[in-house]
């Protein structure tokens, strides 16, 4: 089996353009297209819904074409309001677990909290964790009614739980697939333009303890101009981390049996 991956196109028609072509090119009819694929700008919620009715939901259908199955979920930069009142959803591939041929894909979209407002995909990393500080504004989430400031932070993350606590009753095995939107801390994956590490400790442990075949994840855009690292080991389990910035740059996968060939696409 082989597919296309790419994470983070935050709605660049040129872009989702530029990964088709690819896969119309070399004969790919599987593109896994991760998280945070819709536009993000100060008019966000109609920017979204715009940009799903306007271009997205036509991509799906030209995929679809060109016997292209196309998968995707939804990102921290994805809002929920999006997701509730999107027109024309026409692709139903943004569920937790779905199925590429013969290997089960789980998708999970929350990533620890950071500095910026959106909230809808943000949790404590695990119990006692240390939240950042808001440099921003005041904190807000989306639903299907539209923005809403969050009084309490504190009440707001003990209520939605831990990534640890999502992730402790997921059991998987060799046939498994996981499109993480955040990666594992460390693994010279998750480095900010500052030298910060941000992804998740909880994830890490998860992928230690239970190694799925193949881990997808994204989020950090500037990772791999800050350390050129674009893949990793937990042991057996790979995990892919390509970034998105500048050119377009994508994976192409092929899996054989419980091999990986893997390489970095930059257009």
């Amino acid at each position: 089996m082989k597919f296309i991956y790419a994470t983070d196109l935050h709605g660049n028609h040129e872009k989702f353009r530029t990964i088709l072509n690819f896969a119309k090119e070399y004969d790919y009819k599987i593109i896994h297209l991760g998280s945070d694929f819709l536009p993000k700008n100060h008019n966000i919620l109609q920017t979204q819904l715009n940009f799903i009715e306007n271009f997205f939901c036509k991509f799906v259908k030209t995929c679809g074409d060109f016997g292209i199955e196309l998968f995707y979920h939804w990102g921290n930069d994805d809002t929920l309001y999006s997701l509730y009142n999107a027109p024309l959803m026409i692709s139903n591939k943004n569920k937790a677990i779905s199925f590429i041929k013969n290997y089960k894909l789980i998708s999970y979209s929350y990533v620890p909290d950071y500095p910026f407002l959106l909230k809808d995909f943000c949790k404590s990393d695990f119990d006692n964790w240390t939240h950042p500080k808001y440099f921003f504004g005041t904190p807000e989430y989306s639903d299907e009614n539209g923005f809403h400031l969050i009084d309490d932070i504190s009440k707001f993350f003990k209520d939605r739980g831990t990534i640890e606590e999502d992730l402790k009753n997921l059991k998987v095995d060799r046939n498994t697939i996981c499109s993480f939107h955040c990666p594992p801390y460390g693994l010279d994956l998750d480095v900010c333009n500052d030298g910060r590490r941000v992804g998740s400790k909880s994830i890490y442990d998860w992928i230690e303890k239970e190694q799925p075949l193949l881990v997808l994840s994204g989020h950090i855009h500037e990772n791999y101009e800050m350390t050129k690292t674009w893949k990793n080991y937990i042991k057996n389990t790979l995990v892919i981390q390509p970034g998105q910035r500048g050119a377009c740059r994508f994976v192409i996968i092929e899996i054989k049996g419980d091999e990986i060939e893997s390489s970095l696409v930059e257009i």
